[in-house]
This record gives C-alpha cells, sequence and structure tokens, in this order.
C-alpha cells in the first residue's frame, strides 16, 4: 500500500468518540457536513480527537480540543501547508457544533450497531482494506426496539445517576433482537448489556436448581427455611430471606423458587457442593470468572447481562445450546 492508502485506511476507521467510526461520519457528526466542505479549523477540530477521543472530544472537553486544535494549525502553518492568513482565520474561527447523526440516534440501536462493527473486526472484515464496501444484514428487530425504548422513557428511572441495561434474545435461534446499553448513548456509548458486570441476585436460583435436578433432587425435595448459621471452611456465612420472613418449616422446591426462599438455595448449594453450580455456570456459557462461594447461590458474583439472559435462553429452547447472533 502507498501512505496515501494506508492513511485512507485509518481514516475510515478510526474512532472519533461518541460511537462515530471514521471521518465521513465524524464530519456529520460534528458539523453535518461532507469532509470536503470542512472549513481548515473544522478539520483540525476532527485531527484532534484520534489521539484520545474521549480526552479531546469537542463534545466532552472542549478545551482540550480547542487546545489540540490550535496546536495542529501552528503545525501546519511551521510546515507550509496553509499561509499565515489561513492559520490566523483558522485560529479566530468560532466553531459550531452539530452533534448529531442518523447512528447516534436511539430509535436506529446505536448499542446494537457498535456490536455489528465489533463482530466485523472479530471477523477480519472491518479493517479489511481489500473490501470497498459491504452490506451487513442482522438480527436486530427495530420495531421490538423502539418498544423498548417508549417503555424506557415512560418509566424513567428518578435517579438522573441511573443506567440500563437491556438484552433481548430469541430463544429459538440465538438471534439477538435488542440492545441498549445505557439510558443516553451521546453521553455515553459503554454498553452495559454486554460489558459490565453486576451481580444477578436471585436471578442465579434457576441454574442453581437446574444443577439441584440432575443430581437427584425433585421439585418436592425439601429443606427446613428457618434463620440458619453456615459455617464454611471455618467461616461463619448468615444469609437471610428477605424482609426476615421464614415458614419455619420443611418447604420444597417448587415453593422454594416461588418465594425465592435463600435459605433453602444455600442449603442446596452447600449439599451439592459449591463447585457443582461453578460447573454448571461454566456448561451454560458464562466466560466471566465465577467466585465459588456459598453467596455464589444467591448471585453475589458478578456476570454479564448477555451471559445471563443466554443462559435463559437455553432453557426456553429446552436446553438447545445456542450463541448469540448479530449478523
Amino acid at each position: 500500500y502507498t501512505k496515501d492508502e494506508i492513511l485512507e485506511g485509518y481514516l475510515n476507521t478510526i474512532y472519533f468518540d461518541n460511537g462515530i467510526y471514521g471521518v465521513k461520519d465524524a464530519a456529520k457528526f460534528y458539523f453535518n457536513k461532507s469532509v470536503s466542505d470542512l472549513t481548515i479549523a473544522e478539520s483540525c477540530v476532527l485531527a484532534a480527537v484520534p489521539k484520545g477521543p474521549s480526552n479531546y472530544s469537542p463534545i466532552r472537553n472542549s478545551e482540550n480540543n480547542k487546545e489540540r486544535k490550535e496546536l495542529i494549525i501552528n503545525e501546519l502553518l511551521k510546515d507550509g501547508k496553509i499561509t499565515e492568513d489561513e492559520a490566523n482565520e483558522a485560529l479566530n474561527e468560532e466553531i459550531t457544533l452539530y452533534g448529531k447523526i442518523d447512528k447516534t440516534n436511539a430509535y436506529t440501536a446505536p448499542y446494537y450497531q457498535d456490536l455489528v462493527i465489533r463482530e466485523l473486526q472479530r471477523l477480519g472484515i472491518f479493517f479489511n482494506n481489500d473490501i470497498k464496501s459491504i452490506k451487513v444484514y442482522t438480527s436486530v428487530d427495530l420495531r421490538l426496539n423502539k418498544i423498548v425504548l417508549d417503555a424506557l422513557e415512560k418509566y424513567k428511572p428518578d435517579n438522573p445517576e441511573m443506567q440500563v441495561g437491556i438484552y433481548a434474545i430469541n430463544p429459538n435461534n440465538g438471534e439477538v433482537l435488542s440492545v441498549i446499553g445505557g439510558v443516553d448513548y451521546t453521553q455515553s456509548t459503554f454498553n452495559r448489556s454486554v460489558d459490565a458486570l453486576r451481580q444477578p441476585g436471585s436471578s442465579i436460583k434457576p441454574f442453581l436448581y437446574y444443577a439441584a435436578l440432575n443430581n437427584g433432587f425433585t421439585p418436592i425435595t425439601t429443606f427446613k427455611s428457618a434463620q440458619t448459621d453456615f459455617y464454611y471452611e471455618g467461616k461463619l456465612y448468615s444469609p437471610g430471606n428477605f424482609a426476615d420472613i421464614y415458614a419455619n418449616k420443611d418447604v420444597t422446591m417448587a415453593y422454594a423458587i416461588a418465594t425465592s426462599d435463600n435459605i433453602y438455595a444455600v442449603k442446596t448449594h452447600l449439599f451439592l457442593g459449591t463447585n457443582t453450580l461453578v460447573n454448571t455456570l461454566k456448561d451454560f456459557g458464562f466466560t466471566t470468572p465465577i467466585h465459588n462461594t456459598p453467596s455464589l447461590a444467591l448471585g453475589t458474583s458478578e456476570v454479564r447481562l448477555s451471559e445471563i439472559t443466554t443462559g435463559y435462553a437455553r432453557f426456553a429452547n429446552l436446553g438447545r445450546d445456542i450463541e448469540p447472533i448479530y449478523i
């Protein structure tokens, strides 16, 4: 490749913050212009970003961007690429940011688009300069995506700091239908559905009871539900039920699932041996490190939302192994 071809490939794939890849989309997002229509100052605003997309974003860190933009203008002057008049004009030009693009419209599933780009990178397609154009067909369901977004708008959290993560999958074939990774993509491109680690809490229990059923338990196997102190490897562990409500009698697995009884869950977990649930989660495709502890039965080991959703999908399709499909 010539230097111009290498530079072209770089400019068309480099990240410009706000989920924007490539200088064409960057010009559209930041200035609502084609690249050929950018002024010298606007071009330097964009040239400042790749050194550190979040640190030099003109939207997130305008002062950092301004400082680096001016440095680039002075370098262009020093190298004789622009005249002194052009440099002065660029330094004094008032920058007006647009800050929108179809890609960052929530209804066009920007978090999902990022996952598609990630998959193309994994397949070695995205950075392949031999490919001049490509059509990508995805599993996204924009109708479902709109329903989800409308519901989020209607039931928006009271706490402005609170984020969300939503991951919807078709259990029959593994097609991922909708991914929402946060409240506002333009404010945060971090995808909490596939990259954030969170404690799943009681939603881990079906995997525990699946393991129990595979090891001789039945829906009517009983343990006593009462406040209990457990000693594990010489340490005291005293979990409690929600609101300290206990049956104070023997209860069945069916009852324990219906009431999300923590005591029954921990007793089952310890009876089977804590490795059983660890291995079961790995069998279900969990790749995050699982902490082998008594409290694992109550969902204290952090996992990804995408993992637990895919695990539930395997229950829904009667145990057939599936992988999430974006493309």
